[in-house]
């Protein structure tokens, strides 16, 4: 294992993740059914099997998967109510911690304006508290700008020892 993806597993494996909307979706979709994920595929981001393994190994290793409303709420809406996937959805929420902040909070972050009420309530959820695991390039670019700990599911995926 690298070792800043070992220190930052280090310091994050109790305290918890929170892992961003398309990640989210990916999880739950390949728990379910791995043969779906392509099914689930969104704009320019191509799952396939073996990214469900590796961020389910991944994500696994966390003793605490942290939340919000609003990421919920993307994730449910992603899997536009399918049964099955809203099982998986439902375990994962009753597995999780959620995290609220009001809206009205969120909107006066200063990441508001440029990544939207999900994105924000992940920032301010996760400040000095857990570790961020996202897709998004320009989020993640925002955290690491902001000093927030955070994992690219790119660099991870390039990260062929985890």
């Amino acid at each position: 294992m690298n070792k800043n993806l070992e220190e930052i597993f280090g310091k994050y494996r109790q305290k918890g993740i929170f892992i961003d909307t398309n990640l989210l979706v990916l999880y739950i979709v390949g728990t379910i059914n791995p043969a779906f994920i392509k099914r689930f595929n969104r704009g320019k981001k191509d799952f396939d099997e073996n990214d469900f393994i590796l961020i389910s190994k991944f994500i696994d290793s966390f003793e605490t998967k942290i939340t919000s409303p609003q990421i919920l709420s993307e994730v449910s809406n992603f899997l536009d109510e399918k049964t099955d996937f809203c099982i998986g959805l439902k375990k994962y929420i009753e597995l999780s911690e959620e995290r609220y902040i009001k809206s009205e909070d969120l909107a006066k972050s200063h990441c508001f304006l440029k990544f939207g009420l999900a994105d924000s309530s992940i920032v301010e959820v996760s400040k000095d508290a857990y570790l961020i695991f996202t897709d998004e390039r320009p989020l993640f670019g925002y955290l690491v700008n902001e000093g927030i700990d955070a994992i690219n599911f790119e660099w991870l995926k390039s990260e062929s020892s985890f």
